[in-house]
């Protein structure tokens, strides 16, 4: 049976609008970012979208319809998956080039907004930025497997990326005094159920009170979908 893991208490000195996500690359943490961006008290990871977000107040149906959208359309088509990275929110635009222009943008707006990190060097910098949440994926090599066709890309040798992380994991949770969230993801991401439960966790320990299951759930099935579907054509080709 599916069990939340603890919540580190939040109330500490980490209470910023910052919510930092770390995780391996391909490890799906894109999928956490864009599930808390559907909130209507967290921008979307993107340059564009977060400009015309803290700029809305009416949030009715259109708006969070209208965020929807934004997330759904990070999904490639089935025929062009191979292209995936040029979909994702954020790419392309100066996000990293001037983060803290745009954070301020977003904290004199009062929104929250996620940070990644993809080593414990960016970790480490990012932290930085006083978050008030760090979102931490652990146990993901099925995961990374199930969409090798991403990590292929971003690594040559996905057991050893897989192992190598592994360790990294066991080391810093021995030392890790922050306050976090592990999220375990072969247990949930291919569990709607499951999957379910934790994104509602995890908006109300960012006090978020506008999960809609609805609309999260169309961009969880279209997401698993697409991964399912693209491991199908790689592991039995025609």
């Amino acid at each position: 049976m599916f069990a939340l893991p603890p919540f580190h208490d939040m109330t500490s000195t980490y209470n910023s609008l910052c919510i930092l996500v770390y995780y391996p690359a391909g490890a799906g943490g894109k999928f956490f970012i864009n599930s808390v961006g559907l909130s209507r008290h967290c921008v979307p990871h993107d340059v564009v979208h977060a400009e015309w977000d803290i700029k809305q107040h009416n949030f009715d149906l259109h708006y969070y319809n209208t965020k929807l959208q934004q997330v759904l359309a990070t999904i490639p088509a089935i025929d062009d998956y191979l292209q995936w990275q040029l979909y994702e929110l954020g790419v392309g635009d100066k996000w990293y080039d001037n983060e803290s222009v745009y954070i301020k943008k977003i904290i004199d707006a009062g929104r929250k907004f996620c940070i990644l990190a993809h080593n414990p060097d960016r970790f480490k910098q990012c932290l930085n930025n006083d978050p008030q949440c760090i979102i931490k994926l652990t146990n993901y090599g099925s995961w990374m497997k199930a969409a090798k066709f991403k990590n292929i890309l971003l690594s040559n040798d996905i057991e050893n990326k897989i192992s190598h992380w592994s360790y990294i994991d066991k080391q810093e949770l021995k030392e890790f005094d922050f306050p976090y969230l592990l999220i375990d993801i072969d247990a949930i991401m291919f569990d709607k159920n499951a999957m379910t439960t934790q994104i509602k966790h995890l908006y109300s320990e960012l006090k978020f009170d506008d999960f809609n299951s609805e609309l999260w759930g169309q961009y969880y099935d279209k997401y698993i979908n697409f991964h399912k579907a693209i491991y199908e054509i790689q592991n039995n080709p025609t």
